[in-house]
């Protein structure tokens, strides 16, 4: 079903996030002092992982085509709704880790740049979803 391209879109935009979070994350704690590296290496890493979820995007968009019944989307909807759920719990529970306040400081202000990058893709993807219930 085309539904599932924009699901996979979503869930492919989502994790490395998550994964790019982490990492980060690690290496602020170990040298704030590099904040400016890391949101550098940060952004680079942000714009290469929305490479693939664009193109599904723009897949699935070609090959939109009209549900017969919406109960076909909840799943999809679901779906989405739990992945971006997920990741922003993820992201926040990394300001909770205990390190000074230089560290917090950096690590709040990555995690702040990153929770908008864990709706975009997710958002368009359910937007998409809604126009193939228009006929």
């Amino acid at each position: 079903m085309n539904a599932y391209i924009f699901v996979a879109a979503a869930i492919l935009a989502v994790i490395p996030v998550l994964i790019l979070v982490k990492v980060n994350v690690n290496k602020l704690i170990d040298d704030p002092e590099q904040f400016n590296y890391v949101q550098k290496r940060f952004f680079i890493g942000m714009a290469l992982s929305k490479v693939i979820p664009a193109i599904l995007l723009v897949v699935g968009i070609v090959n939109l085509t009209p549900v017969n019944d919406y109960s076909d989307l909840y799943l999809p909807w679901g779906i989405i709704v739990i992945t971006v759920l997920y990741g922003i719990h993820f992201i926040t529970a990394q300001k909770n880790i205990n390190v000074g306040k230089q560290e917090r400081l950096a690590i709040n202000t990555l995690v702040s740049i990153a929770r908008p990058m864990v709706l975009s893709i997710p958002l368009m993807a359910a937007i998409f979803l809604f126009m193939m219930t228009i006929e």
